[in-house]
């Protein structure tokens, strides 16, 4: 992944919280015959590194507006990446940002857009990362805009039980 400074931005789109002590993944499918295109992931941290991975993404975001990843095809694919203001406030403080990368195979060419959201719930963290791959059907304009859908009833369901599990 490059440049290393948006490692940070990559690594939260993968589920990889390298800086917690403890952490889990579940996938989310829509309806029992559809792939999973949304997955939660949560994180447990020891005093004060919540709030450190929660900056270590902000200051990403601040300086990566795209970067440089190694693909399924052997090649290195770019996403551009953008900060995304939260829509609802969660948790003590969070975090929004979009990716989109564009794949071409020859005649086949997709679009991947991906809705990452990381919200810090006193010492653990819940990011949900919803993806969504489309044809390249979409105007130049509508990419600009194009947006996965996120769940947020469900992301704040996640966050009251965070805050509650640590009170016990």
């Amino acid at each position: 992944m490059r440049p290393k400074a948006c490692r940070p931005l990559w690594e939260a789109r993968a589920q990889a919280a390298t800086t917690s002590v403890a952490s889990a993944w579940i996938p989310i499918a829509r309806s029992e015959f559809a792939p999973p295109t949304e997955f939660l992931s949560f994180a447990s941290y020891d005093s004060g590194e919540a709030e450190a991975y929660l900056s270590s993404l902000d200051k990403a975001l601040t300086t990566c507006s795209s970067l440089s990843f190694p693909n399924s095809l052997g090649t290195r694919g770019t996403a551009d990446v953008e900060r995304v203001e939260n829509k609802v406030a969660l948790g003590d403080a969070s975090v929004s940002f979009r990716m989109h990368w564009t794949v071409d195979q020859g005649k086949f060419k997709s679009d991947t857009f991906v809705l990452i959201t990381s919200v810090r719930v006193g010492e653990a963290t819940v990011t949900d990362v919803a993806d969504m791959g489309v044809g390249n059907q979409l105007s130049a304009a509508k990419k600009r805009a194009f947006m996965p859908k996120v769940d947020p009833g469900m992301l704040k369901s996640q966050v009251v039980a965070l805050r509650e599990a640590q009170r016990h």
